[in-house]
Order: C-alpha cells, then sequence, then structure tokens
C-alpha cells in the first residue's frame, strides 16, 4: 500500500459521502512498459545499463512473488486528492497537455511533484462532442476533465468566471494492480498493469444552485455523460448509426390522436372529401391560427423525450432534460407507513412517458413556449394531400383571405 509522505495511510472517505449520492464508476486499464535495457546511440552512455530497468525488473519479481497472476490487488488506496488538473511553471492550469495528472499527497508545492501517472487520456472516443461539438477548450474533452475544471481546489481553466467556492462534483481515485503470466511459461512475456478506478459523486444539495453559462454547459457535459441515454454513444459505423437513429424515430412514434372538434371541418363547397389524417391536419391548423369558432388549446409543454426522470434514492426523483442539461428536483410524496401497517402519503397518480406525471410537468420549465404563437407551419414534402389540406383551410375562412391587413 503506496502511503503519503508523513508516513500515514491517505484517507478513503469523502467528507459527508454518505449524503451525496453515487452517480458513476469509470475503470480502465494501464499496462505499464517496461525501460529499455541499455542505452543506445552515439552518447557518452552508448551501452550502460539503464538503472530504471534494473528497478523495474526487482519490482516486477517482487510482485509475482507476492501475488498470484490475475489476481487484482491494492496499490494505491481510494480517495479523492489524486486526480489532478496540470500545472505549468507559473502553478496555472496548463490545458496544452492533452490529459490529467494522477498525483500522490505530497507536502512540496504541486509544481515540485512528479506524477505517479503522467497525462491519463480516455483510450476511446467520448460523447463529449455531442453536448459541445464546437468547443476545442481543455475542461469539455471528458467529463473528468469538467469535474476537475469545476473543483474550486483546482486552478481555473479559464480566465472569466465559472463555478462557485462549494464543490459540487468528487472523484474518488485509486489504483489497483496485476500481472499476467504467459501460457507457455515464458517469463520474458509476463506483463505488469495497473487498474485506474474513478467513482463520481455529486453533491445533490448544491446541484441546484445556479451557475455561469460555463459552469451549466460544464455540468451539463457531466450529466450527458454519465445519464443513461436511449441511444447510443458509443462509436458506430455510419450505417449503424443511420438504423439506430430509425429505430429511435419509430420507437417515438404514438397512435394518432383523435379529431378534438365535435364538428366536422370538411367544407361543404369541397367536392373532395378529406381522410381521417386530413381532418386532423386542418383541425390542428385551425386551431393553431386560433380561428374563430375553434377551441385553442395552449402548447406551452415541451414534447415527449424531453424530459426523463431519476430515481436519486434518499436525495428523492429529479427531472433531467437532456437537450439542456438541466435538473429539476421534483415534489414526490413518498409511502410512510405507521406502526399499525397503513400507508399515508401515497402518490398513486401513474406515470406518463418518461416516468413523468401531470403534477411533474407543471413544475418544468419550457425550452420553446409557443404558447402566443399565432401560426404554423407544414414540415413535409408538398405533394396532393398536402394541396388538399391547404385549399380545405383557404376555403372554410375566405372571410379572413378578404381581411386587409396593415403593413409592419
Amino acid at each position: 500500500m503506496i502511503r503519503a509522505d508523513d508516513g500515514t495511510a491517505t484517507g478513503t472517505n469523502i467528507a459527508g459521502e454518505d449524503t451525496l449520492f453515487h452517480l458513476h464508476s469509470f475503470t480502465f486499464q494501464l499496462a505499464l512498459v517496461p525501460p529499455i535495457s541499455r542505452f543506445g546511440g552515439y552518447g557518452l552512455n552508448t551501452g550502460v545499463v539503464n538503472e530504471n530497468r534494473t528497478r523495474f525488473d526487482t519490482l516486477f519479481e517482487t510482485v509475482k512473488t507476492n501475488f498470484e497472476p490475475f489476481k487484482p490487488f491494492d496499490l494505491v488506496e481510494p480517495t479523492v486528492d489524486y486526480l489532478h488538473i496540470p500545472l505549468d511553471r507559473q502553478g496555472g492550469a496548463d490545458t496544452k497537455v492533452p490529459g490529467f495528472h494522477f498525483l500522490l499527497p505530497s507536502r512540496l508545492k504541486r509544481q515540485n511533484v512528479q506524477p505517479l501517472i503522467r497525462n491519463v487520456i480516455f483510450p476511446y472516443s467520448h460523447p463529449s462532442k455531442e453536448w459541445l461539438s464546437s468547443s476545442s477548450a481543455w475542461d469539455t474533452k471528458n467529463w473528468i476533465h469538467a469535474a476537475l475544471a469545476l473543483n474550486p481546489g483546482e486552478p481555473q481553466t479559464r480566465k472569466a468566471n465559472y463555478r462557485s467556492e462549494e464543490q459540487r462534483v468528487f472523484l474518488k481515485s485509486g489504483i489497483k494492480a496485476f500481472w499476467e503470466s504467459q501460457e507457455d511459461g515464458d517469463a520474458g512475456g509476463d506483463t505488469l498493469s495497473l487498474v485506474l478506478t474513478v467513482d463520481c459523486f455529486i453533491d445533490i444539495q448544491k446541484v441546484w444552485d445556479p451557475l455561469p453559462s460555463i459552469g451549466h454547459d460544464l455540468m451539463g457535459l457531466i450529466y450527458h455523460s454519465l445519464f443513461p441515454s436511449s441511444s447510443k454513444t458509443a462509436p458506430t459505423t455510419e450505417s449503424e448509426s443511420r438504423a439506430d437513429s430509425l429505430r429511435h424515430f419509430y420507437a417515438c412514434l404514438r397512435p394518432a390522436p383523435p379529431v378534438p372538434y365535435s364538428r366536422s371541418v370538411q367544407p361543404s363547397n369541397m367536392p373532395s372529401k378529406l381522410l381521417p389524417f386530413q381532418n386532423r391536419t386542418v383541425a390542428w391548423l385551425l386551431q393553431r391560427e386560433r380561428a374563430p369558432g375553434i377551441e385553442a388549446v395552449e402548447v406551452c409543454k415541451d414534447p415527449a423525450g424531453f424530459w426523463s426522470t431519476h430515481d436519486l434514492e434518499k436525495s428523492g426523483h429529479m427531472a433531467y432534460r437532456r437537450l439542456t442539461g438541466e435538473l429539476i428536483k421534483l415534489d414526490r410524496q413518498v409511502v410512510v407507513s405507521d406502526r399499525k401497517g397503513k400507508g399515508r402519503a401515497v402518490d398513486d397518480i401513474e406515470p406518463e412517458e418518461q416516468g413523468l406525471r401531470p403534477k411533474d410537468r407543471e413544475i418544468l420549465p419550457t425550452l420553446l413556449d409557443l404558447s402566443q404563437v399565432k401560426g404554423s407551419m407544414l414540415c413535409e414534402e408538398m405533394g396532393k394531400l398536402s394541396r388538399y389540406a391547404i385549399c380545405e383551410g383557404a376555403l372554410t375562412h375566405q372571410d379572413l383571405a378578404r381581411q386587409s391587413k396593415p403593413l409592419p
């Protein structure tokens, strides 16, 4: 077990960890490449034995003597003080470095401490570009970079203020090691690997506090990367991505609603009879135009699929809008049983699509409020059926077409 400079074992718990929500665990493997045995080239050290290779071989033999192959053992005990932003010579954030550093606690200044693991980079493509596709900044590379940038104990990665003084995201990391033996018994083919584990926690009491726009985007990147998505985020081919998008599109389709009017919208002076789906289209157009005699319906809520609900266990339920990265706490009643076994304060309303309930939609903000917009658009290829719908609307309300309208 690696220990700090003062001889005491590093801490394993986060202050107030019981009140935090464990959002995600991420693990990836790092293979150690042995140093060269001897120096080559035309320098003075040509042919000299590399002392670092000797130390590596001694360490590897100690590991093989004390541990079984393929069985991980703790090398660095997990805590929150290991992952850091790389520093430049002035002690500021060095955003030119492509990854982050894994440092052990030390009493020296950070810029004078050599990282245990340098420039850790995600080994595969990450869905960060789905969220901030036009940004190439260091803190938008992936969710770990965003979490480090939001840590008030780390140097700022931007000149403008984008974070608060209270920490919202905690990264608890540790390292395990194991060695692999070759089946043919060739000791020269044995390898030593490290397993870096990162556990992400969020403070539910603080994530609701507002942040500047840049900080909000960084939190949105964390949510977008770690909250489950109904669509694939792993790298795929173009054909697989198109097929998955089509499957997701057809899965969102629902049965067409009935015409919400008692009278027919079929005009008497139009010989062609409208089909049911054309009646629905015309009814919707008249409704959006707020035509006389037509009951208007306010369109002020996000469509189905924009919001999803998640259970944060002790912290209750919350709604998440993936498009904007917003989290909204839902006020839901919980079943409480007394000693006689009778439940009280039970919210037994059946949830809608994506787990939302009618009461939930009342408190959710709307991304684009169209309740005051009088108009509509036909977003389809112009064909014979679309012409019928337009002609029907013109024939039904000929009086509106004759009215003179002032120019703006």
